[in-house]
């Protein structure tokens, strides 16, 4: 990205209830199901892509020389890949739903971790949403960051000790997705 002066996009990738494959088929099986989600994913990305499992049923894509737009559409079409059709394994029939956190990461982000942070953040506001779910952390000038859930905004709290808080929306412009401003709230 800095090479380029483009961005990259990070999708984490985590499988629903995947524990269930697992006691099903044993982990040889849900091995062998993983490798064959891992397969669709690489399947659906471009060259210049990049899929990595990370863990467990996890898998982090990195897009890179992506906009914004072209890499939710591409993280929609990989939720409807993975939970589309059947995964064969073992004599068995395995259907599988994942929920999926976009970012696009910022010129500070350069590790693994800071990636992970990043997403995992919007996976779990994703996870508590429910399954087969998108979230996207919408990165702020200011350096924080809200998280938007299947079309639905959730702020990330910008909390003090004192019992009051604000939180903060990013107002965007329909035509390029540029942040023009935010929205603030005051709690008490």
């Amino acid at each position: 990205a800095r090479r380029h002066g483009g961005q990259v996009v990070a999708i984490l990738v985590d499988c629903d209830d995947f524990k269930l494959v697992n006691e099903m088929l044993g982990y040889t099986g849900g091995d062998k199901c993983l490798q064959s989600l891992g397969e669709r994913i690489k399947n659906a990305l471009r060259s210049c892509d990049h899929i990595a499992r990370i863990g467990g049923d996890e898998f982090l894509v990195l897009l890179a020389m992506v906009r914004r737009g072209e890499a939710i559409d591409l993280a929609s079409r990989l939720r409807s890949i993975i939970g589309g059709a059947a995964y064969p394994v073992a004599g068995a029939s395995v259907h599988l739903t994942c929920c999926l956190s976009m970012a696009t990461l910022p010129p500070a982000c350069r590790t693994l971790d800071d990636v992970l942070l990043l997403t995992q953040m919007g996976l779990r506001k994703c996870k508590s949403a429910g399954k087969n779910r998108l979230s996207v952390v919408e990165n702020c000038a200011s350096g924080g960051q809200a998280i938007v859930v299947d079309g639905q905004a959730f702020p990330i709290d910008l909390a003090d000790d004192t019992g009051f808080r604000v939180v903060k929306q990013p107002i965007l412009q329909l035509v390029d997705e540029q942040i023009v401003g935010y929205e603030l709230f005051s709690r008490g």
